[in-house]
């Protein structure tokens, strides 16, 4: 998503301007690179830690179904 609203900071603009005109923006792109990867990976957190995990684990020792 970073190199998508970097190559179309104009995007924002059109989006309250109805389907047909969204339609008809051009969209830009370019190959991902690891500078990206990086990007993204500072920005998404976990979705779990290891107490949550624990309990997942004791969940599925006592009701999981193998």
């Amino acid at each position: 998503m970073g190199m998508l609203r970097e190559q179309n900071q104009g995007m924002g603009d059109i989006a309250d301007k109805g389907l047909e005109e969204i339609k008809k923006y051009p969209i830009k792109i370019r190959e991902l690179n690891e500078e990206d990867f990086k990007k993204a990976l500072d920005r998404v957190k976990a979705a779990t830690n290891e107490e949550l995990i624990k309990k997942y684990e004791k969940w599925d020792e006592q009701f999981g179904a193998c």
